[in-house]
């Protein structure tokens, strides 16, 4: 089943794909940025980025984690990510 996409009129919430790697590596880089979370490390390396969308389509499959990218609903910015652990139907 594939991930849901939630829309407003500010924002919208959606699956992550390869080619937000690169946003995702701008983003999780910035050291004040990493300092005010508890699992994104500094420095961000070459290849983490692609790594951690790598794993979102399984999570989702196993109902273990949703993790969704949060953009800008008229331009399409990617400006950040929430999850969700241990979810359930």
């Amino acid at each position: 089943m594939k991930q849901p996409v939630l829309t407003t009129e500010r924002l919208t919430l959606r699956s992550f794909n390869p080619a937000d790697a690169s946003t995702v590596q701008e983003l999780a880089g910035n050291y004040n940025v990493s300092k005010s979370t508890l699992n994104i490390p500094y420095p961000y390396e070459n290849g983490m980025a692609e790594e951690w969308i790598s794993t979102h389509l399984e999570d989702w499959n196993s109902k273990t984690r949703l993790v969704y990218a949060i953009t800008l609903t008229g331009t399409g910015q990617l400006i950040g990510a929430i999850s969700l652990h241990d979810i359930d139907e």
